[in-house]
């Protein structure tokens, strides 16, 4: 940083100081109790990680609690306990798009004990990383759906939710991610589940659904729908 810079932040206040240099200023310093970032502020040192970060409680303006990583606060990352995009997202309407929709289902999944999925994702370990607390994180890093019929999927079927292992994709392409090495049996032949699917004429979109529901692969493969009153 320049002399004139160091000169110009010494003759003004804090919430004058422009956010990249004031941004700036906070990576040259630790993060200290009783600091503000954003809507938050740090109370103390909740834990420390198995590769020496830190992750400080902090007390949110709404009045909820949430343990924040330092790294995360002196970038600006976290700013809130995540109130603040659930009012933003709301307030301009993003709350009726499918990327908010997203969002808030695969909380939901991972979060929530009462929900029927839970067991298949939070109630196995599959959790959401803290970056994503925040919906503008979350648009941000997997952008606008692609196309109708899309959803987020796990490029590794039992790794977390964050975004070097999520994209959106098609049902098609999430069933394949889901069975390619998965081998099951069918008349009498071995295959993965993805070349049984090709087989069976089954849509894509019902056996996403089964598995997903918890069906047995054979089951989900091969149950036929009737129509109503057949």
């Amino acid at each position: 940083m320049s002399r004139s810079t160091d000169l110009w932040i010494a003759k003004h206040d804090d919430e004058a100081i422009p956010p990249r240099i004031r941004a700036r200023r906070k990576q040259r310093k630790s993060v200290v109790g009783s600091e503000r970032y954003g809507y938050l502020i740090t109370v103390s040192v909740a834990s420390k990680m198995k590769n020496g970060a830190i992750k400080w409680l902090c007390n949110c303006d709404c009045g909820q609690q949430r343990e924040v990583l330092a790294s995360n606060l002196v970038r600006g990352h976290t700013t809130s306990c995540g109130c603040r995009m659930t009012a933003l997202a709301t307030k301009h309407g993003l709350s009726r798009t499918p990327e908010y929709r997203a969002w808030i289902n695969m909380k939901t999944r991972c979060n929530d004990p009462n929900t029927s999925e839970w067991h298949r994702y939070g109630g196995r370990g599959i959790t959401i990383c803290e970056r994503w607390a925040e919906f503008n994180n979350f648009l941000a890093d997997m952008g606008p759906r692609p196309r109708p019929g899309y959803s987020v999927d796990r490029v590794n079927f039992d790794g977390n939710y964050e975004p070097s292992n999520c994209r959106w994709a098609d049902s098609k392409t999430q069933c394949r991610n889901m069975s390619v090495n998965r081998i099951v049996e069918i008349n009498g032949k071995e295959m993965t589940l993805a070349e049984a699917v090709e087989i069976t004429g089954v849509k894509y979109n019902t056996i996403l659904y089964r598995l997903k529901r918890g069906w047995p692969v054979e089951r989900a493969l091969t149950e036929v729908i009737h129509a109503k009153g057949s």
